[in-house]
C-alpha cells in the first residue's frame, strides 16, 4: 500500500521541544536580545516568523537523521552536518519535492548550521545550492494559474457555504475554514505568515461591531505594523467559524497535535496551521 506522504515520519519537522539538549540551547542563546553591552545573539534581530522557519526547516533534518539512526546526542550539532549526509538528505527531499523548496531547506539548514557553529566555515552548503539553482524550474507557472481577487474572494464564499453540505463534522469544519481563508487573502492580501498566525485577541481583534488584523512590526518582513480592518462581508462568516468550526477542529486529536492556544485557524488534527508545504 502507497504510503501519504503527510504520514511519512521523515517528512515530519521535529519540533523545539523535541531537539537535542545542545542543540535547544545553542539555538536559544542565539535568540537574546542584546542591549548597550551585550551584542545579543546572532538570531536576536530577526522577526518571530522568520526564525520559526529555520528552527522548521532544522528540525526537518533532525528528523531524518533520527529515522536513519544518525541522531547522536553524544555528537555536537556541528558534527553531525557533514557533507555526505547533507547530499543525501537533498537525495531524499527531490524524490518530493521542487527544486525551491529544496533550495529552502538547504539554506534553513545552512543558517541553523552558522548558529550551532559561529566559528566553522560552512561555505560548502552554500555551494551545494548552485547546482540545484541551476537546473530550478517553478514547478507550476504562476501566469497560467492567476486569479481575479474578486473570482476568488467568490470561490470562497461558495466554499464556506458548500461546507455545510459536508456530512462529516471535520470536513465541513476544514472546507469552511479553507473558503474563509481564501476570501480573507482575496480582500486582504496578506503575506502567507501573518494570514496563519493571526491570533484571536491578539493579531485579531475586536473593536465593537468591527474585526481588525493588528500585527506588530516585529512580525512582518518589512517591519512595518499592519493594521487592517476585517472585511464587513465576511465579519457573520467569522462568528460562524468561531463559534461552530474552529471549535469542532480544536477537539479533535492527532498523531502530531500541537496546543492551539488563541491560534484563529485550526488544522483537521486539532493544532494550529502552519506554512509547512511539503
Amino acid at each position: 500500500m502507497t504510503r501519504r506522504l503527510h504520514q511519512d515520519p521523515d517528512r515530519r519537522c521535529r519540533p523545539l521541544e523535541e531537539w537535542p539538549e545542545v542543540d535547544r540551547r545553542l539555538w536559544q542563546a542565539a535568540l537574546v536580545p542584546g542591549d548597550l553591552l551585550e551584542e545579543g545573539g546572532s538570531r536576536a534581530k530577526y522577526t518571530e516568523n522568520t526564525n520559526c522557519g529555520i528552527v522548521e526547516g532544522y528540525g526537518r533534518w533532525l528528523q531524518r537523521l533520527n529515522c536513519r539512526g544518525l541522531l547522536d546526542q553524544t555528537d555536537t550539532p556541528a558534527d553531525r552536518i557533514t557533507p555526505d549526509r547533507v547530499r543525501a538528505y537533498l537525495a531524499d527531499l527531490e524524490r518530493h519535492n521542487a527544486t525551491q523548496t529544496v533550495l529552502n531547506r538547504l539554506m534553513r539548514l545552512s543558517t541553523a548550521a552558522a548558529v550551532m557553529d559561529q566559528q566553522r566555515d560552512w561555505s560548502w552548503l552554500n555551494r551545494m545550492a548552485a547546482p540545484i539553482r541551476a537546473q530550478h524550474r517553478p514547478a507550476r507557472p504562476k501566469p497560467p494559474r492567476l486569479v481575479a481577487p474578486r473570482e476568488l474572494f467568490d470561490l470562497g464564499v461558495d466554499l464556506m457555504v458548500a461546507a455545510e453540505r459536508r456530512n462529516a463534522a471535520c470536513d465541513r469544519g476544514t472546507t469552511y475554514r479553507d473558503g474563509l481563508m481564501i476570501s480573507l487573502l482575496a480582500a486582504r492580501p496578506l503575506r502567507v505568515a501573518n494570514l496563519v498566525g493571526l491570533s484571536l485577541d491578539r493579531t485579531l481583534v475586536r473593536r465593537g461591531n468591527e474585526w481588525w488584523i493588528e500585527i506588530p512590526a516585529a512580525e512582518t518582513k518589512t517591519r512595518e505594523p499592519i493594521e487592517l480592518r476585517w472585511p464587513e462581508r465576511l465579519i457573520d462568516f467569522l462568528y460562524i467559524y468561531l463559534v461552530s468550526h474552529r471549535q469542532v477542529l480544536a477537539q479533535r486529536h492527532g498523531r502530531w497535535t500541537r496546543p492551539i492556544g488563541e491560534a484563529l485557524w485550526v488544522s483537521r488534527d486539532g493544532s494550529h496551521c502552519c506554512t509547512r508545504r511539503d
